[in-house]
């Protein structure tokens, strides 16, 4: 049998998602059409962490999309 533990106290082991060099959320990424995106890469554990901080510490997704199709915008504050 395998036993799961948690990474962190609050028990949030998600992965840092990273769309475009911005930090997103699952959900933005979910809704991303396949056709947009370019690529993805997959960065485990404590690499994450060492490239985006101890919020990488439980992986890290990075997408990049297609720059042509500039779906998505960002506002500045």
């Amino acid at each position: 049998m395998l036993l799961e533990s948690s990474r962190s106290i609050t028990g949030d082991n998600q992965a840092l998602i990273v769309i475009d060099n911005v930090i997103s959320s699952s959900t933005i990424f979910q809704q991303l059409p396949p056709e947009v995106i370019e690529s993805v890469n997959v960065i485990k554990g404590q690499q994450g962490a060492a490239l985006y901080s101890p919020l990488g510490g439980n992986g890290v997704i990075v997408v990049t999309t297609k720059k042509e199709q500039n779906l998505i915008s960002y506002n500045s504050i």
